[in-house]
């Protein structure tokens, strides 16, 4: 099933650190997904979402023809996420390393309306919808980083062109001067509990939430 028709992809991502085993993770971030506002409805069936925890646990290998090829772990769920109105987005929960989940919501991204898809466009007047949504994943998780961007997720803020699971994918290897950098980020958070931010450019640090904007809405 095509979900999502089209781009550019709104990505709104989030980095967490992997302090249980892969399903109780899962259904961890699923109940609290379920709790949160704004509200996410997944649209799938209940015994095709646990069928699909159960998948992401199990994993498959990253070269079939490879025995001892990297086992991926990634699940894929579309949903509704109710914003301004309720959009269309993919939920993708992707082990990136042995220690790090990075949770992504990718939403049609274009300017434009896309009505015969039921895909609505993301103008400047509905940023902040996206960025509030990210401010509650960031009360509902505490993650390590979270971003906004079109057609870039959280994984770009690490100093590495490595596929995934890698151990590249590490905090000690996380270059924040790439978000300071980078126009594709509309929005950017990042937890002093792991990362001491406030030397980076635009960072305004409120407790532990360090948060940085930009002003224009970049495709």
């Amino acid at each position: 099933m095509i979900w999502i028709h089209g781009g550019p992809l709104l990505e709104v991502s989030i980095l967490l650190p992997l302090e249980t085993g892969r399903i109780p993770f899962a259904k961890n971030v699923v109940e609290k997904l379920r709790s949160m506002t704004p509200s996410v409805s997944f649209a799938i069936t209940e015994s095709e979402l646990q069928e699909k925890i159960n998948e992401f646990n199990v994993g498959y290998p990253f070269d079939d023809n490879d025995q001892e090829s990297p086992i991926c772990h990634r699940l894929e769920v579309p949903a509704y996420v109710a914003l301004d109105e309720p959009r269309k987005a993919v939920i993708h929960l992707g082990q990136i390393s042995d220690t790090l989940v990075t949770i992504d919501f990718s939403f049609f991204g274009a300017e434009e309306d896309q009505l015969e898809n039921d895909q609505r466009g993301v103008s400047e007047e509905h940023v902040p919808f996206f960025k509030h949504l990210l401010d509650r994943l960031y009360e509902m998780f505490h993650f390590v980083v979270g971003t906004i961007g079109h057609e870039t997720t959280v994984t770009a803020v690490f100093d590495t062109s490595e596929g995934w699971p890698s151990d590249a994918y590490d905090l000690h290897n996380i270059d924040l001067q790439f978000i300071q950098g980078d126009s594709r980020f509309i929005y950017v958070i990042v937890n002093k509990e792991y990362i001491d931010a406030h030397d980076i450019r635009g960072m305004v640090t409120v407790g532990l939430k360090q948060t940085m904007e930009t002003e224009q809405l970049r495709r």
